[in-house]
């Protein structure tokens, strides 16, 4: 017996639409019982082949794949950069065209609120996530909840930052259809049916667990769904206790940006499960005749598919609720080995679609059902009627756009309206849909009761004066305000921005703006029309002084702000609270006392030092060495001016913290040997944990030049040595990634400034620059001191203070003089790495020092 319900519910699809996209602006068309559907349409031979045609309450037959029956038509945006569709399901993969050519690999392409400033999700982990990668064809997830959503994409290079276009989606809700036994035997092996499979988890919880309470992160992978198309079945095994339980599919969580993007995790279908003791929960066999019966039933209608009538499907349709899940499998399994045809497959046993969810109950899985529409739906109020002096705007030539009766893409379709109509007569009703977006209410004499209602966004003034009509709602209409001096943004220098008489881009053309324009008066009156947010600007050339502009263009002045210099930049990082400043000019004479000079070189001692490398031989100069000791740096970029011209650099920001160890690996002698067997605590080390803080730039000929420095002494060492306590005795570098360790070498050869060797074994800068020469992160010239670091990948807007290099070193901890290192290379320019992980250990040998490499990379949250 089955948790939900196969029963079949009336279905309607809408006049000369294809069967692949659904209506503009809402989110599946539906056909009127008496509609006339042309001969040649794809939609028209699958109906006329199951004699459809006097049966509206068949359910419509459709391609098998999610993404052929629910994305609706593909629109381009207003600039000709992408394409993508005008509706999409909920949580569902958007396919997105990128047709220009100027394509950039760091190029990014976000879905996100359109509410959020064209500032959000621009740290160096959100552009790399959404990095378009020179492709033709990139997909986006849609968020969780149905609303107005908008596709962005942006360029985020040193010197030209901007959104290149931008275009809104309408994302509806859909029905997933899960079945699953009513009863199990505990710790039993059982199957679920869910149809259509995306992205996101499949748990049983129990019964009374909060519907809004997402399992942990372990789980959610441990049961993960992934994206497929058409149905699928799933094995899960039963819990040990028996009791009420709940089968549940969510939708995933975004690991990061969930609030801007819409995807905080949803429930979208669950179904009650009984667990009963093993001995109980013995079920029947699946009566195989039945199942031979059934499947020879299907084939042959699957064979003979232009003889099919309705009863025969709604007959079979009857069997397969009948016989449950091993009718579900059997049917599953027919279409894997392509024995039936995927559209008899969707007659069979596809779910009820959204645009009846208002006019059925609730569904079997317990979603909540739409807001309906009853007979008071139908009743005209008393209002005055408006003229008609609206158009169609925004729907495709082979699209219609549905009305409907009430605001939102729940309630019933009474009527539609081709994608050329005008003389529309909209009667100055508006009303706010649950999903957020804006409806406008029409006349049309034609409509049950001569009133319906329209998605906002494909309705334009076709006269220039014409107003829109008025509303409470803050979003269709928001009041007066006083609002900054603006300028234009966005606008190429060979190019202008429009000034129009009305909020449309219909409307006449009353003046122009330069790229460079600033410093407009805007009248804080804004209107959205058509999907563009326009602002009305005071402009004394047009012929009433006003004009409205596509407000994606404009900025406020007080959004535009110079890039620091490096000085500022320099100290603001390093005038943290407890840090004193140190000298910059007496810490690098320090630093030239215990360096050793090369004669051939004309440059002065450590040069060639790398910022990482030379932030712990300043601290060396400083604060002297340790015997056991951990280093945890991290390196992070800061954009600053660096010419009196205005030109822009790069700073290094480094962070160094320095932890004793000593006392621990005392501690740790002495419980494992007796105090009377260990040394001193001042063999191992006295002093206190540090922390530094450096601003370093690269200036005539030297690659690190200290800008500011600070240092300050750690009372209570915190647990951030890279998810591990930063006093352990032990080593942690090991456990923190799944090594794929190499045969042990010879040290790279290279001629450092500072000391290579100490006490017996590389030195904690030493051990840190093989590694770098190693893998390819620096070089070792001939003539020339130290190790060259090549500068780490600029992150395309990086400059913001973010550190991306994490750098652990371990020296003292073993009973060989050796030492080790582990440098963390996240937020990667890269589609599938997030992370690259370099280790390397390494011991003085007879032949020069010996090392020990590895390496490990994480993928990016969405691609593992």
């Amino acid at each position: 017996m089955l948790g939900g319900s196969l029963a079949l519910s009336p279905v309607f699809a809408d006049e000369g639409t294809p069967p692949t996209l659904p209506a503009e602006g809402t989110e599946q068309l539906s056909v009127a019982p008496d509609t006339v559907i042309s001969s040649d349409t794809p939609l028209s031979k699958l109906l006329a082949d199951l004699e459809m045609q006097d049966h509206p309450q068949m359910q419509p037959l459709v391609p098998l794949a999610l993404s052929d029956m629910a994305f609706g038509p593909m629109q381009p945006d207003p600039e000709g950069y992408f394409a993508a569709p005008a509706t999409a399901p909920v949580g569902a993969r958007i396919p997105v065209q990128l047709p220009y050519d100027d394509r950039r690999s760091a190029d990014n392409l976000v879905l996100i609120d359109p509410d959020l400033p064209d500032t959000a999700m621009t740290s160096p982990s959100g552009r790399n996530t959404h990095r378009i990668h020179d492709h033709e064809l990139v997909h986006r997830r849609a968020a969780d909840t149905p609303g107005i959503y908008e596709l962005r994409l942006r360029r985020w290079a040193n010197f030209d930052r901007r959104v290149m276009a931008r275009s809104q989606i309408e994302l509806f809700d859909i029905e997933i259809d899960m079945q699953v036994p009513e009863e199990v035997g505990t710790r039993e092996e059982f199957a679920i049916y869910l149809n259509p499979v995306m992205d996101g988890h499949l748990v049983i919880v129990p019964s009374d667990r909060d519907p809004e309470n997402l399992v942990n992160e372990n789980t959610r992978r441990d049961n993960l769904v992934e994206d497929a198309d058409g149905p699928g079945l799933f094995t899960r095994t039963a819990p040990r206790s028996s009791g009420d339980y709940e089968v549940r599919f969510h939708f995933n969580p975004s690991p990061r940006w969930s609030e801007q993007t819409g995807r905080a995790g949803r429930l979208m279908a669950r179904a009650p499960l009984r667990v009963v003791d093993a001995a109980e929960g013995e079920q029947a066999e699946p009566d195989a005749d039945k199942l031979a019966e059934l499947e020879a039933q299907i084939e042959a209608l699957s064979e003979n598919l232009d003889q099919v009538t309705l009863a025969q499907a709604e007959a079979i349709r009857d069997e397969i609720a009948a016989l449950g899940l091993p009718a579900l499998g059997l049917v599953v399994e027919l279409l894997d080995r392509q024995q039936i045809s995927p559209q008899l497959f969707f007659a069979l046993t596809a779910p009820q679609p959204p645009a009846q969810w208002g006019a059925t109950q609730a569904s079997a899985q317990g979603l909540p059902a739409g807001s309906g529409s009853g007979a008071t739906d139908l009743q005209q109020p008393q209002m005055q009627v408006a003229d008609a002096n609206y158009h169609v705007t925004g729907v495709a030539s082979d699209d219609v756009l549905n009305i409907r009766s009430g605001p939102g893409a729940e309630t019933v379709i009474l009527g539609l309206l081709p994608p050329d109509a005008t003389g529309i007569s909209v009667t100055g009703e508006t009303a706010q849909a649950q999903d957020g977006g804006i409806w406008w209410q029409i006349a049309e004499p034609t409509l049950p009761g001569g009133l319906g209602w329209v998605n906002a966004r494909f309705l334009a003034p076709t006269e220039p004066g014409a107003a829109p009509p008025a509303t409470d709602t803050a979003d269709a209409s928001p009041p007066t305000h006083a609002m900054p001096p603006m300028r234009v943004t966005g606008i190429s220098a060979n190019e202008v921005l429009y000034l129009r008489a009305a909020p449309s881009g219909h409307a006449p053309i009353v003046g122009m703006l330069p790229p460079d324009a600033d410093d407009l008066v805007v009248t804080g009156m804004t209107q959205q029309s058509g999907g563009t947010d326009w602002v009305e600007v005071q402009h004394p050339q047009s012929p009433d002084g006003y004009g409205w502009a596509d407000g994606a263009y404009l900025v406020a002045m007080q959004d535009q702000s110079e890039t620091p210099g490096a000085g500022e930049v320099a100290h603001a990082f390093t005038q943290a609270p407890g840090l004193d400043p140190i000298d910059p000019m007496e810490l690098e004479n320090q630093i030239a006392q215990i360096l050793h000079h090369a004669q051939d070189t004309v440059m002065g001692p450590g040069a060639g030092l790398s910022p990482l490398t030379k932030s712990i031989v300043a601290v060396q100069s400083h604060d002297g060495r340790l015997p056991s000791v951990r280093y945890h740096l991290t390196h992070a970029y800061a954009e600053a001016t660096v010419t009196a011209g205005g030109a822009t650099g790069l700073v290094s920001l480094v962070e160094l913290r320095r932890f004793n160890l000593g006392p621990a690996r005392h501690a740790q002698v002495v419980a494992e040997h007796g105090a009377e067997n260990a040394a001193p605590p001042e063999v191992f080390g006295e002093g206190p944990h540090l922390i530094w803080r450096f601003a370093l730039q690269g200036l005539r000929g030297v690659d690190a030049v200290i800008l500011s420095a600070a240092r300050g002494e750690i009372d209570m060492p915190e647990e951030d040595c890279l998810g591990f306590h930063c006093l352990m005795a032990q080593s942690i570098i090991p456990h923190m990634a799944d090594w794929q360790m190499q045969p042990a070498v010879q040290a790279p050869e290279f001629r450092p400034s500072y000391d290579e060797l100490w006490q017996g074994g590389p030195s904690s800068p030493a051990v840190l620059d093989m590694l770098a020469l190693h893998n390819g992160l620096a070089e070792a010239e001939a003539g020339r001191d130290d190790a060259r670091w090549r500068a780490f990948e600029w992150r395309e807007g990086a400059g913001d203070g973010t550190p991306f290099v994490d750098v652990i070193i371990e020296t003292g901890l073993a009973q060989d003089a050796g030492a080790e290192v582990v440098l963390r290379d996240t937020d990667l320019m890269d589609d599938e790495l997030q992370t690259i992980w370099y280790r390397l250990g390494a011991v003085a040998g007879e032949q020069g020092a010996e090392i020990w490499p590895g390496q490990a990379s994480e993928k990016w949250p969405d691609r593992r």
